[in-house]
């Protein structure tokens, strides 16, 4: 890359960050171009992960009568509904982070290729990785590992949103059991195999920020040793 090249690059990434809100009203009219949508979907499949296992799932949900529900039993907010693409993130849970469980088998034997023969010494590493090295001694901890690594791709996400100038808010704020019951009960997902973690509205803001963003001053945040 050359140095115009690179001297854009750096300008478009700031912009992209400057221009990135937590946007609590969409215009429902503005939807996604395709293209776009598609580049985001690529931007969080291509994220890392711990050991590259992707312990996460994406489910577009496009339904407006699930993503009410979620707003009136689970305290969604008015962004579940109004934004034109909302991508809920999901976890793998229980058996689904064992180092011999269905889905860490399914991503070393058919995704990475690992060697088959290889496997049961790769698991007993990476059961002594999880357990001994991050002290991930039972499923709860393990659960709460996956959405560390949800919020990757999280981030992601929105940045590659903001980067062609598409809004984004993170949604959490709300009873994590009940959007879990309810994704269960309209077969989006399996509550014994994957759960909740965060989602993400998309689209366009309805209005400019009323406020300027305030941040800390690099100085004050950065370190160097």
């Amino acid at each position: 890359m050359d140095f115009d090249a690179r001297a854009h690059v750096r300008e478009a990434t700031l912009n992209a960050f400057n221009f990135r809100r937590a946007t609590k009203a969409f215009d429902p009219s503005k939807p996604i171009d395709p293209a776009d949508f598609d580049v985001i979907l690529q931007a969080a499949r291509l994220s890392p992960t711990s050991n590259g296992l992707e312990p996460f799932n994406l489910l577009v949900l496009d339904s407006a009568a699930v993503r009410q529900r979620i707003v009136d039993e689970a305290g969604g907010g008015p962004q579940w509904v109004q934004a034109p693409k909302l991508v809920v993130i999901t976890t793998k849970r229980g058996a689904g982070l064992h180092a011999d469980g269905e889905h860490i088998t399914h991503m070393k034997l058919d995704v990475q290729g690992f060697p088959a023969d290889d496997l049961p010494g790769w698991q007993e590493h990476f059961e002594y990785f999880l357990t001994k090295n991050l002290e991930l001694d039972n499923d709860k901890l393990r659960l709460e590992w996956a959405r560390r690594q949800a919020y990757i791709v999280l981030g992601n996400i929105m940045t590659a949103a903001a980067l062609l100038s598409i809004d984004s808010c993170a949604l959490e704020g709300v009873n994590y059991a009940v959007v879990d019951g309810i994704l269960d009960q309209e077969g989006l997902q399996d509550k014994v195999k994957d759960q909740f973690a965060v989602a993400v509205a998309l689209g366009y803001r309805a209005a400019e920020p009323k406020r300027e963003r305030t941040r800390r001053p690099l100085e004050e945040i950065v370190r160097y040793a």
